[in-house]
């Protein structure tokens, strides 16, 4: 357990683009993309691995969805409590 990488989106397609640069730009690991369906649904992508490591992949992967203007937050949370990955594991 490491470094936990939080990015939020406003549409469940661009948390995909998402997830993909994310894993593609860092040594992460992806483990939950979360889609919320129905009328304004949103995306939710959880990543981890060493700060140095997550910081760039939510760096990467806030990227292409910032550039579309779907990007709602992004967060690096450097020593997360055991407990806050049990609510998402």
């Amino acid at each position: 357990m490491g470094a936990l990488g939080v990015i939020e989106t406003f549409s469940g397609t661009s948390v995909l683009a998402a997830a993909d640069a994310a894993a593609k730009a860092a040594n992460v690991i992806v483990f939950r993309i979360h889609v919320a369906m129905a009328l304004g649904g949103k995306g939710l992508l959880f990543m981890t691995g060493s700060v140095a490591d997550v910081r760039a992949g939510v760096q990467a992967g806030a990227k292409p969805v910032r550039d579309r203007g779907l990007l709602v937050s992004q967060v690096v949370i450097p020593r997360p409590s055991p407990e806050l990955f049990e609510e998402y594991v």
